[in-house]
C-alpha cells in the first residue's frame, strides 16, 4: 500500500471519528475509488490538485474533438426530460501563502455532504514521501468536534500560540506519531486546521504556514472538460482536482454527484486521469471489452444488494482515460438521457492546456 493511500486511510479514519465534518463514508469503497483518483493525481511533488487540476469524484483531459467523434455518435434517446445548470464544483477559497522549500500544492477538494461545506488543499514534498501538508477551510459554522486520535486517543485541545492575532489549540502536537495538528479561528464562527507529516512538522514551520494562508480568495478551478445534458435534479457533493502526489505529470480532476443522498449505493462519478493509468487496473477487471467512438473500452454492469452499478471506462481518449459511473437512483435519473454511455458521449475533452480549460463544466 502507499504511502498515500495510508494516509488516506489515516484521515477517513478520522472523518469517521467527526461526523460534524464529514459524513458516515464506508471507508473501503471510498479508498478503492480514492486510490484510482490519487494514483491519477500523482504527479507533482504534492497530494491531490484542484480535483481541478487536471481536475472524487476525479478529472484531467486532452484533445479538442468532442468525445466519440471518431465513429459518429449513436442518436440521442427520442426524448428527454428537462436538463440541469451547475455551478462550478469547485471554488478555491483558502491558498497557501508560503510553504516550505521543495512543497508544492498538489490537489485541492470541495466537500458538500451532510450539510457541511469543506474545502482542503493537499501540498507535498517529493511526491509526498517527504512530507504532506494538509489544509482543511471548514466553512461558516461552529468549531467541528475534535474526535480521536490513531489508536483511538480522544483528541484534547491543548494550548497553541495564537494565528494572526487569532485563537488557536493544537490537537496533537508536532512530533506525534500522527503529525502535528492545529486548529485555529480564522474569522467568527469560522475554523481552519492544518495538519503536517513529515519534514514541516515543527511548531515554527507550521505557525508559519498557517499565518500565511490567505481565505476567502473565491477563485473558480477550471476544469478540462465540458459536459451537456446533466439531468436536472443532481446535488453535487463531491470535487477534487489536481496532478495529486507521485512521480506522475498528468492532471486529474473528478465530481460526484447524487439523486438524493449520496453514497456509495446512490450517485454519479465522473473522472478523467492521464492515459495508462487505468491499465493495471483493467487487466483484470471483469467487464466486457468494447470499442465506443473508436475507443477501447471497459463496461462493467453489476447488482448487487439491489443496487444496479453501470461503469464505463474509456481508454486513450485524446491523451485520457475517461470513467464515468452510476449507481442506485441516480442511475435511473440517467436512464431517460442515454444512460451512463449517453452521458458520456455528451462529454468535450478541452485538450492538455489550462488555456483552454473552463470554470463552467456543466454550462
Amino acid at each position: 500500500m502507499t504511502d498515500e493511500i495510508t494516509e488516506l486511510k489515516r484521515r477517513l479514519a478520522r472523518i469517521a471519528d467527526t461526523p460534524r465534518q464529514r459524513p458516515q463514508i464506508a471507508i473501503p469503497p471510498l479508498a478503492a475509488r480514492g486510490r484510482r483518483k490519487l494514483r491519477a493525481r500523482r504527479a507533482c511533488a504534492v497530494a491531490g490538485s484542484a480535483v481541478a487540476v487536471g481536475l472524487v469524484v476525479t478529472l484531467a483531459a486532452t484533445g479538442l474533438p468532442r468525445i466519440g467523434a471518431r465513429s459518429g455518435r449513436p442518436a440521442s434517446p427520442p426524448s428527454r426530460p428537462a436538463t440541469g445548470t451547475y455551478p462550478n464544483p469547485l471554488v478555491r477559497r483558502a491558498i497557501f501563502g508560503w510553504l516550505p522549500k521543495g512543497y508544492v500544492t498538489a490537489t485541492v477538494m470541495e466537500d458538500h455532504q451532510n450539510g457541511q461545506h469543506t474545502f482542503e488543499a493537499m501540498a507535498g514534498l517529493d511526491g509526498g514521501r517527504g512530507g504532506i501538508i494538509d489544509l482543511t477551510d471548514f466553512g461558516a459554522g461552529p468549531e467541528p468536534i475534535l474526535g480521536h486520535l490513531s489508536g483511538g486517543r480522544p483528541a484534547r485541545p491543548l494550548p497553541a500560540t495564537p494565528v494572526n492575532g487569532r485563537p488557536a489549540h493544537w490537537i496533537a502536537q508536532p512530533g506525534d506519531k500522527d503529525g502535528g495538528r492545529l486548529r485555529w479561528q480564522y474569522g467568527p464562527h469560522r475554523w481552519a486546521e492544518i495538519s503536517v507529516l513529515g519534514a514541516a512538522d515543527d511548531v515554527g514551520t507550521i505557525h508559519r504556514i498557517a499565518k500565511s494562508i490567505m481565505f476567502g480568495a473565491a477563485q473558480p478551478v477550471a476544469f478540462p472538460f465540458r459536459i451537456r445534458g446533466l439531468p436536472d435534479g443532481l446535488t453535487i457533493y463531491r470535487s477534487t482536482a489536481g496532478p495529486g502526489l507521485g512521480r506522475g505529470t498528468g492532471e486529474s480532476a473528478g465530481v460526484s454527484f447524487g439523486a438524493g443522498a449520496y453514497s456509495p449505493n446512490n450517485g454519479l462519478e465522473i473522472s478523467v486521469n492521464p492515459a495508462g493509468l487505468m491499465k493495471r487496473q483493467l487487466a483484470t477487471d471483469p467487464g466486457r471489452r468494447i470499442t465506443v467512438g473508436g475507443h477501447r473500452a471497459v463496461d462493467r454492469r453489476t447488482t448487487s444488494g439491489g443496487v444496479a452499478r453501470h461503469t464505463l471506462i474509456v481508454l486513450d481518449v485524446n491523451g485520457f482515460d475517461v470513467t464515468v459511473q452510476a449507481s442506485g437512483q441516480t442511475l435511473q435519473r440517467l436512464q431517460t438521457t442515454g444512460g451512463v454511455t449517453g452521458l458520456y458521449q455528451r462529454i468535450t475533452v478541452l485538450g492538455t492546456a489550462p488555456s483552454r480549460w473552463t470554470t463552467t463544466p456543466f454550462a
